[in-house]
């Protein structure tokens, strides 16, 4: 989940927005995120392997906080989250990794709160 922003602190016009991963191994810096959705299969897939995806929505700050609020409930009380993208049911496991990024190009920042799993 991300907040971008264009200078230090929160602008009452900040953008929410909600990125979506599906990987098959744990990320590193280098080989960041999946292909997008137009991007063509490299290989086939096997057995319940989902093909990968990467998908960006952004919320009105009232949903975006509710999200944010259901994520950090199930964080804290070490259970699972599930929510609902794109038509897709994920459930996030209470033992996921999670990770802070920040980018910054010029004058445009974005922050990035991950989880990071692999599908069971």
């Amino acid at each position: 989940l991300s907040a971008g922003t264009a200078k230090a602190g929160v602008p009452k016009n900040a953008i929410f927005t909600a990125r979506f991963y599906s990987v098959e191994r744990p990320l590193t810096r280098r080989a960041r995120y999946t292909p997008d959705s137009n991007a063509k299969q490299t290989r086939p897939l096997k057995g319940n392997e989902m093909p990968d995806r990467d998908l960006t929505r952004s919320y009105p700050r009232a949903q975006f906080v509710a999200k944010l609020r259901r994520l950090a409930d199930a964080i804290e009380s070490a259970e699972p989250f599930t929510i609902q993208v794109a038509g897709d049911r994920l459930r996030i496991p209470a033992d996921a990794t999670f990770n802070i990024e920040h980018e910054r190009t010029g004058s445009a920042q974005e922050l990035e709160f991950q989880l990071l799993w692999t599908s069971e």
